[in-house]
């Protein structure tokens, strides 16, 4: 499958980095998130090289990711600096690939791309999040099906009111004032909803639709 490869993913939510690596799949390829001794964030393959063992069931010991199988060793750089076997010569070819990794906007960003290429002025803006007068609700979902659908269904607002009505779903993204924004190569829907309580207000989801909305 083709993936867009240069460009930055969030992979996680910074509040989730605590002292246990995160394993993440993206662009079908295995990842492990985690901080080094001095809190820096960082981001490599998620495969042994020795014998492919997933590194995200690992640990964190001085900084480095321990291979949960031989012990292997590995630091933020995807290097092997560790080898608890034998003459403890490490292998040179003991190693995994690192990812330029940034945190902004309590997300962790990941550059799947080639490497000189990662821009991070290319990361969306999501300032909102950090703003001190706006909530912000983190947490993900998991889910199986092509990508491109995932996008499509992020996209389209609309169906929150009915296929969500037990979670965050509510009759209020059926009113208010819809907006797709276009930008370059970035999309990205926006709804407003003034003078209403998006929770409990909009019980009745024959209410006629605002004129503003464009679908």
């Amino acid at each position: 499958m083709a993936f867009l490869e240069n460009g930055w993913y969030a992979a996680a939510w910074c509040d989730e980095m605590g002292p246990s690596p995160v394993g993440r799949t993206i662009l079908s390829e295995p990842v492990v998130l985690f901080r080094d001794e001095q809190q820096r964030l960082k981001a490599v393959g998620g495969r042994c090289p020795h014998r492919f063992a997933p590194l995200a069931k690992g640990r964190l010991v001085g900084g480095a990711l321990e291979c949960p199988y031989h012990g292997l060793r590995f630091d933020g750089e995807g290097k092997c600096v560790f080898n608890p076997h034998g003459n403890r010569v490490v292998p040179a070819a003991a190693k995994v690939r690192s990812f330029p990794v940034v945190e902004r906007h309590r997300l962790v960003w990941l550059w799947m791309g080639k490497d000189g290429k990662q821009n991070p002025s290319l990361i969306p803006d999501f300032g909102f999040v950090d703003h001190d007068d706006w909530a912000t609700v983190t947490g993900s979902i998991s889910g199986q099906g092509h990508y491109e659908l995932f996008s499509d269904n992020i996209l389209d607002l609309g169906h929150a009111a009915f296929i969500h009505q037990q979670t965050v779903g509510a009759p209020s993204f059926l009113y208010g004032r819809r907006k797709m924004h276009r930008s370059g190569t970035t999309s990205s829907p926006q709804q407003w909803c003034f003078d209403l309580d998006p929770w409990a207000a909009c019980t009745d989801i024959t209410r006629s639709p605002s004129p503003d909305i464009a679908a």
